[in-house]
């Protein structure tokens, strides 16, 4: 009887809560990675989410206004994280079309972003530099800012040599590195474009 009761209350001798701990440490270690890359994609495709909610928000708020609304989109840099800015430009019309007024800087502290007087902030985002995200606009020369007629809700297209012709595209990727990136894409008639460049493992996005 007494030997009975006392298996009975026998735990865990060392040794098996020592397997238990080892078995633990390996799963978790196999489970991390996964889970990290989890919640990095879900960043990645919020950011991206929300700059194409704004760029509308940019088109829709030019309309209410009566004046054009600009994005300008800034790389991260050794000096800060990530961010755009929608402003507001009630600068001439040969200003406007040429986008010869300075632009508003994201980077620079609230209350100083928009130096020129025709310029007015309306939304600055920024990407902390925890989440290891960073916006480029497609090619080294490419216009860092897109701004739409209060009018029309067409892109204003800065001064060029020659027409780019109704396709030509403002384009602008979110990424966490070459191989995880998300594209928007705004062409000439202020329509938005979402995709995901062809290399890129982001997954449920058409291909661009």
């Amino acid at each position: 009887m007494d030997s009975r009761f006392h298996r009975l209350r026998a735990g865990f001798t060392l040794i098996e809560l020592i397997i238990v701990v080892a078995i633990s440490a390996i799963l978790l270690t196999l489970v991390a990675p996964s889970f990290t890359d989890m919640i990095a994609m879900q960043r990645l495709r919020g950011a991206h989410d929300q700059l194409a909610t704004d760029v509308q928000f940019a088109r829709s708020e030019a309309a209410r206004l009566g004046v054009p609304v600009h994005v300008r989109v800034q790389s991260k840099s050794a000096g800060g994280p990530a961010c755009y800015i929608l402003f507001t430009d009630r600068g001439t019309a040969a200003s406007l079309y040429a986008f010869t007024t300075p632009a508003c800087d994201c980077t620079q502290p609230p209350g100083s972003r928009c130096s020129a007087s025709p310029t007015a902030e309306v939304k600055t985002v920024i990407l902390e530099s925890y989440t290891g995200l960073d916006l480029v606009t497609a090619g080294a020369s490419a216009p860092d800012r897109i701004g739409f007629d209060p009018a029309t809700g067409m892109r204003l297209l800065p001064a060029m040599d020659s027409d780019p012709g109704p396709s030509y595209e403002f384009v602008v990727d979110t990424q966490l590195d070459s191989a995880r990136v998300m594209r928007l894409a705004v062409g000439r008639s202020g329509r938005l474009r979402v995709c995901a460049p062809a290399g890129s493992k982001v997954t449920g996005a058409a291909t661009c």
